[in-house]
């Protein structure tokens, strides 16, 4: 079965709070940035473990759906996503090239 890059990503935590870091994490991305409508996952997290442990919930799958709010879902910008892959072409070809330069370096300021 040939691999399928999924086209939906979830975030979660703090940073997930930050319009300018999803939008910028979907442009990058290419994918559809979704964050839950919740303050604080951790805190969530840990009370579902608890409920499958007290067998509130089956398993992680069922605990997810049950509780599961949907918050703001960030569209990339193809233009935007466009630019990046070019970027990062760039990167990867300067990265092979200066990559020997570089532990040169790292091991010059070791000593």
């Amino acid at each position: 079965m040939a691999y399928k890059p999924k086209r939906k990503d979830h975030c979660r935590g703090r940073a997930s709070r930050n319009s300018f870091w999803m939008q910028n994490k979907a442009d990058v991305t290419g994918k559809m940035i979704e964050t839950p409508n919740l303050e604080e996952a951790t805190t969530l997290g840990a009370a579902l473990l608890a409920g499958i442990g007290v067998g509130i919930y089956q398993d992680e799958q069922e605990a997810y759906h049950r509780t599961f709010k949907p918050g703001k879902t960030y569209q990339p910008n193809l233009t935007c996503t466009t630019k990046y892959d070019q970027y990062f072409n760039i990167f990867k070809e300067t990265y092979a090239g200066l990559k020997t330069v570089n532990w040169q370096i790292f091991d010059e300021f070791r000593k």
